[in-house]
């Protein structure tokens, strides 16, 4: 393979096959040599050379200043820039290796004689917490640096997307999103996708396309993430989706039924591979269920009519890449279980490269670790991940070529693994395995949180005392402030961090917020933000700290940031919509609440008040339809008010928000009334605005609704006063109801009601009709009479005197209509 430019030797680097190159565009060996050991991956040996060769002072913080003084001037020779390139790719793949793909190596040459810590400090910007475990920080330090200097002083084209990947990989490990990377990282991305070769090699274009999205995805831009990763589907003509078959999931299911499977399709294109057969090789194992009663995978009746032909490793990381995505930007229920586990199973019967190989093995194993039948495999596919990633090598053969699409896949680092694998310990009760696991990797919270679970909690404030007298961290100090519930603690973390633990001040507003000392919250959770403002929760926080104080406008927009960033948190949108109702915002409490039901599609308590404010701001249609799924949650439910309105607007035809005719409701309220009444049979007053309903006529139907059973309007009228006389007897089966002033009076009105529908003249009443209205009515009177006879109070005694009389008059229009029949 021949390298006649810089810019050939460029995208070989990219594209990660190892052949024997011939570099032309140097007449200097030595860089030859040290382009030609990169090529063939020997990343160690690149460093190593490249370390001798190169000067990077003796201080990482100021690496960037050395760079710039050692080769920033005119009369520099361009091979040190072709060396600091080799070297900073070297450096960034060592790195990758010994964090992420592994095995772990033991013979890796030092840059700088500093502590780890110090180094580890420095990526974390000195603000952010950081993983320990993170092996050579210095390899990413050096690789940043060279890259960025790369970027803004040199010629070298791939140089910004190399600094991209290595701001990436800086944001994997910090357990909190940085602001600056953010800002870096845009900078970066949009160097990358102006690349002009990328309209010529389009796997490279894909695989950018993927780390765009990654990196999108991570700092919350939903949207953006995901035009990147439709953008990998149509430049390789791409596209798959879910359909059904008839298949089986047990050993003993005789009849087939639907499953769930992957339809992927091509198009025509020219789209080649990059990724050769010995990429795929020298893979985890996965492991078999073995269970007695699930199959290994589904078995459909026709396997041959749904078989997809073999994707190649770049259409396996697109394909992995919206499942990822699919993981972040959707609810957690059972579909998204089902999807996830449809396109594992595809993804692991493909052949698709060691990373996402092992990245769709990790997904399984998540997936599976709620369910009882797979919990066991889950489990045990992770320890062996786990262990298969921390041996120690040096060998080439058994890891360069893992590293083949890394930076599309963007996989978590080992010790997330480790986390994973605690996390299933912790759900199967063996908190003593996971204890130690979280001890190892020296994870102090969760470490504290399995203590806390074992009733061990005088053990756990013992660790977090070790912890503070031997190596105080600001982290240690706010976990020991929720313990023991003393903010000096909070405030010595934020000391200690020099005002910049976002953490503590998290915590202390926490703390102010349960003694309702909500200014203080406020102010506390303000410093955090200022801090770092990519965080969900303390928007979250913050604005429900508003609420409490009652500072709507504060609160929506606390609110709006944290969807800013968490687009499907449920809680957040619901929030947001009670925060414009208290501001008197209708129409926008409308709309969040809506996006809230997206997101959140089976709480009831959602739809409650999505009823309640699609019914105030009229739109009704809406509001039926949450009012019957509110039944289907909960069987039993009832809200009159809604229901008032709801009649009121059918039969009155006000329109709706959209200037719809309400008229067109009855058929819809016919039902809905049908499976209320059902459920209720003893609501008194859901069968009287049932019989107003009726009473009101015929419905008008919209121009894409069908007829339905046709009702004469004599009917109509027979089941009004049907219902408005069960109305009535239901009523009255009320315990005590005569004691009640207010549901007094609304019976009478019932009564008033039942005799304004039996003397309409288009009733056409029989005397077996209104013979059970009567005998009601004169039930009515007697209950009053009795209760007259009760009272002691004059005043309230002849309350019931004019009750009895006012029922007396409904009765006698009720007999004359009576007699008027038998004449």
């Amino acid at each position: 393979m021949k390298f006649d430019d810089c810019l050939s030797f460029e995208i070989a680097c990219l594209s990660c096959r190892p052949q024997d190159p011939e570099v032309l565009f140097s007449t200097d060996e030595d860089v030859c040599s040290v382009c030609k050991e990169l090529v063939l991956q020997n990343y160690q040996t690149v460093l190593a050379t490249c370390l001798k060769k190169l000067d990077f002072g003796t201080n990482p913080e100021s690496l960037l200043e050395t760079l710039k003084s050692n080769y920033l001037s005119e009369d520099q020779d361009s091979n040190n820039q072709i060396l600091l390139f080799c070297c900073g790719i070297a450096s960034l793949q060592l790195f990758a290796q010994n964090n992420w793909t592994g095995p772990v190596t033991s013979k890796s040459p030092t840059i700088w004689e500093i502590d780890d810590k110090v180094a580890r400090s420095i990526l974390a910007e000195g603000v952010y917490n950081i993983s320990s475990l993170v092996r050579f920080s210095q390899y990413l330090i050096l690789a940043k640096n060279i890259f960025k200097f790369l970027m803004e002083n040199s010629t070298l084209q791939t140089s910004c997307w190399w600094y991209m990947r290595s701001l990436n990989v800086n944001s994997q490990v910090m357990f909190e999103r940085s602001d600056s990377l953010f800002e870096a990282i845009k900078v970066a991305l949009k160097k990358s996708l102006d690349l002009n070769f990328l309209a010529i090699y389009k796997s490279l274009a894909v695989q950018l396309n993927l780390e765009c999205g990654f990196s999108l995805l991570h700092f919350y831009q939903y949207n953006q993430a995901n035009e990147c990763f439709v953008k990998t589907k149509e430049i390789m003509s791409l596209s798959f989706d879910f359909t059904g078959a008839l298949g089986v999931r047990t050993k003993f299911q005789q009849k087939p039924v639907a499953q769930l499977i992957m339809d992927v399709k091509r198009g025509e294109t020219d789209f080649v591979s990059t990724i050769s057969k010995e990429y795929y090789e020298n893979v985890p194992q996965k492991l078999d269920l073995n269970d007695d009663t699930l199959l290994e995978k589904v078995k459909l009746v026709n396997e041959e009519n749904h078989r997809n032909a073999d994707v190649n490793p770049e259409e396996a990381a697109v394909i992995l890449a919206h499942c990822n995505a699919m993981q972040k930007t959707s609810p957690n229920n059972r579909l998204r279980e089902e999807e996830t586990a449809t396109i594992v199973d595809f993804l692991l019967n493909s052949p698709s490269g060691w990373c996402v190989y092992t990245e769709t093995l990790r997904l399984r194993s998540k997936n599976e670790n709620k369910r009882s039948r797979t919990v066991e495999r889950s489990l045990s596919q992770l320890e062996e991940l786990v262990k298969f990633i921390t041996q120690e090598s040096d060998e080439r053969e058994e890891y360069n070529t893992r590293l083949a699409l890394f930076y599309s896949v963007r996989p978590p680092p080992v010790w997330v693994l480790e986390m994973d694998l605690a996390l299933v310990l912790i759900s199967l009760g063996c908190t003593g395995s996971a204890l130690d696991i979280y001890k190892r990797i020296e994870m102090w919270e969760d470490a504290i949180m399995c203590l806390i679970r074992s009733d061990r909690v005088s053990e756990a404030i013992e660790m977090c005392k070790d912890q503070i007298a031997n190596n105080p961290t600001p982290n240690v100090l706010c976990l020991f402030g929720d313990l023991t519930q003393n903010t000096d603690y909070y405030l010595q973390a934020w000391e200690l961090s020099g005002e910049r633990s976002s953490r503590a001040m998290n915590s202390l507003g926490g703390y102010y917020a349960s003694k309702k000392k909500y200014q203080d919250a406020v102010d506390c959770f303000r410093k955090s933000l200022k801090v770092r403002s990519l965080q969900v929760g303390t928007w979250f926080t913050m604005g429900c700290t508003y609420l409490t104080m009652h500072e709507f406008d504060q609160a929506a927009e606390s609110f709006r940031r944290c969807l800013g960033l968490d687009w499907d948190n449920f809680e957040a949108w619901a929030n947001l919509s009670a925060a414009y109702v208290k501001a008197g915002k209708k129409k926008e409490a409308f709309k969040s609440l809506s996006e809230a039901l997206t997101c959140q599609f089976d709480k009831w308590e959602l739809w409650e008040n999505y009823v309640a404010i699609s019914t105030d701001v009229a739109k009704f249609h809406e509001a039926v339809q949450s009012y019957n799924r509110l039944i289907d949650l909960k069987k039993k439910y009832e809200d009159i008010p809604v229901m008032k309105v709801l009649v009121k607007a059918a039969v009155t035809d006000i329109p709706d928000a959209d200037g719809r005719p309400s008229s067109w409701l009855k058929p819809i309220l016919f039902k809905l009334f049908g499976r209320i009444t059902s459920n209720m049979m003893t609501s008194y007053e859901m069968w009287q605005l049932y019989s107003r309903l009726y009473a009101s006529g015929a419905p008008k139907l919209r121009p894409d609704q069908e007829p339905e059973k046709k009702m004469t309007d004599v009917e109509r009228l027979h089941r009004a006063v049907e219902y408005m006389h069960k109305s009535l007897r239901m009523g009255m089966q009320t315990k005590a109801w005569e004691k009640d002033l207010e549901i007094v009076e609304k019976f009478i009105g019932i009564a008033e009601e039942l005799a304004d529908l039996s003397s309409r003249e288009d009733l056409q009443p029989t005397k077996q009709m209104l013979a059970p209205v009567k005998f009601s009515v004169n039930n009515l009177i007697s209950k009053l009479k009795q209760r007259e006879n009760e009272l002691l109070d004059e005043e309230i005694c002849q309350k019931f005197v004019s009750y009895r009389e006012q029922v007396e008059v409904h009765r006698i229009r009720v007999e004359e209509i009576m007699q008027n029949i038998q004449s």
